[in-house]
């Protein structure tokens, strides 16, 4: 399967997480998620859309095999422009997911330049870490 909104979606509802293994193929090729997957359908609402850029609305419905629907709608969302993340929180993700990918000791040190940027003199320093070794 694809990385998809629909995939990834339903990746962090059995996995728990959002990181870097839960969109491996492996993980992607769980029957749990291909068939939870299958459930899933996306699709614009252009009233809610039309909302936009001042609102963030998103909209989610579950349809229960009892028949009820269960619907939620919310304007915005923790993380956007207007309900900003704490800094202590987008630090623990990025070392979390970067650590991942470049080593914790990188991760550690890419936090510090980019808390630091006014002081750095030289923005390659910043540049030489982002570099695949």
């Amino acid at each position: 399967m694809l990385h998809s909104f629909r995939s990834g979606n339903v990746s962090y509802i059995v996995n728990g997480n959002a990181r870097v293994d839960a969109f491996s193929e492996d993980a992607l090729a769980n029957e749990r998620i291909l068939n939870l997957a299958q459930k899933v359908y996306v699709s614009e609402n252009p009233s809610l859309s039309a909302m936009s850029p001042g609102k963030r609305p998103a909209q989610v419905t579950l349809y229960l095999q009892d028949g009820r629907r269960l619907s939620e709608t919310v304007f915005s969302s923790q993380g956007n422009f207007d309900k900003p993340y704490p800094l202590s929180l987008v630090i623990d993700k990025f070392r979390q997911l970067a650590g991942e990918v470049v080593g914790s000791n990188v991760a550690d040190e890419l936090i510090d330049l980019c808390l630091n940027l006014e002081e750095v003199d030289n923005i390659a320093s910043l540049s030489a870490l982002l570099r695949p070794n």
